[in-house]
């Protein structure tokens, strides 16, 4: 599922995933009432930003209750490990419009 920045500002964002994907690239997820929607823009493209401060100025209005920032790390894998063995790291993240 897809939604955009503008959609999202409409109404509070109870959760939002900041993922990394390695390389210095992060995309953002959302939940919606349906499930989790990636962030898009207007013509559906995947929105990929080049670093945290870039993710929190483009979404720095939002109402957002919860920000994590997902890494899933392919070290296990160098070393032989399973992927299902490792969790991805998943921690919090001070989000600007929640600061009072």
């Amino acid at each position: 599922m897809k939604v955009t920045a503008e959609t999202l500002a409409e109404r509070p964002v109870k959760r939002l995933r900041i993922r990394s994907l390695g390389l210095g690239l992060y995309t953002v997820e959302a939940t919606l009432d349906d499930g989790w929607a990636v962030l898009c823009d207007n013509d559906g493209k995947v929105c990929q930003f080049t670093g945290m401060e870039w993710v929190r100025r483009r979404l720095a209005h939002l109402d957002v209750e919860q920000a994590t920032l997902v890494h899933s790390s392919a070290y296990h894998e160098m070393i032989g490990l399973a992927r299902e063995q490792v969790a991805p790291l998943e921690v919090p993240v001070d989000w600007p419009a929640s600061r009072h």
